[in-house]
C-alpha cells in the first residue's frame, strides 16, 4: 500500500486489508501479518499515507478506509491491547502532533467501538469482545483526556475533528457505562 498509489487504489487496499483481517485470513501468529500491522502502524507514525508526508493531501474516504483497517486488524489480527503494546500510546503520541493525526485516532476508537457493537460473537468471540470492552472502560480516562485536549486544547475549531470526537462518543456511549463518562468529567469539554 504504497504512499504513490492513487486514492482508489489505497481506498481497495486498505478495503482488502481490513476485510481479509475481519474474516481470519490474516492469523495472527502468521509473520506476514506481523508486517501488515508494522506497515499500517508506520503509516500513522509517520504519516506515510500521502506520498509529500503530508496527511491533508490523503483524501477523507482513504483516511477513514485506513483507519478501519488499522482498527480490524487490531480487533482479529492481533490480541491487542497485550499483543500490539505500542499501538495505543503511538496512537495517543502521534495524535498530538496534528489535527489530522488526532482525527485518525479518534477515528481508530470510533471503529473498534462500531465493531463491539455491531460484530456478531461468532466472528469476534465472546472472549475477545469483553476483553477489549474491559480494556476499553479501563483506558476510557486516558481515551477521553485525549479527546479533549485535541478538541479543546491542541486544535480548537477544527471541524473535522469535532465530527470525529463526536462520532467516537456517540459510539462509547454504547460500549462504556455512564459511570466511565461521568468519572471523565466530559462537562468539561
Amino acid at each position: 500500500c504504497k504512499p504513490s498509489y492513487g486514492p482508489m487504489q489505497r481506498l481497495f487496499a486498505f478495503g482488502v486489508i481490513g476485510k481479509a483481517s475481519q474474516k481470519g485470513r490474516l492469523n495472527p501468529q502468521d509473520p506476514s501479518t506481523e508486517q501488515v500491522r508494522n506497515m499500517l502502524l508506520d503509516m500513522f507514525v509517520n504519516s506515510h499515507l500521502s506520498a509529500s508526508g503530508n496527511l491533508q493531501d490523503v483524501p477523507s474516504f482513504v483516511c477513514e478506509k485506513y483507519m478501519q483497517a488499522l482498527a480490524n486488524v487490531a480487533l482479529y489480527s492481533s490480541s491487542w491491547p497485550q499483543g500490539w503494546e505500542q499501538l495505543q500510546p503511538n496512537l495517543f503520541q502521534v495524535g498530538r502532533g496534528s489535527r489530522t493525526h488526532a482525527t485518525l485516532a479518534l477515528t481508530f476508537f470510533r471503529n473498534v467501538s462500531e465493531a463491539l457493537q455491531s460484530d456478531d460473537v461468532s466472528t469476534l468471540g465472546a472472549p475477545r469482545r469483553k476483553s477489549l470492552q474491559q480494556h476499553l472502560k479501563a483506558s476510557s480516562q486516558d481515551l477521553f483526556q485525549f479527546l479533549a485536549g485535541a478538541v479543546v486544547s491542541w486544535y480548537p475549531g477544527a471541524p473535522e475533528l469535532e465530527r470525529a470526537a463526536l462520532l467516537l462518543i456517540t459510539e462509547l456511549a454504547g460500549v462504556l457505562t455512564l459511570k466511565n463518562f461521568l468519572a471523565a468529567d466530559v462537562d468539561s469539554f
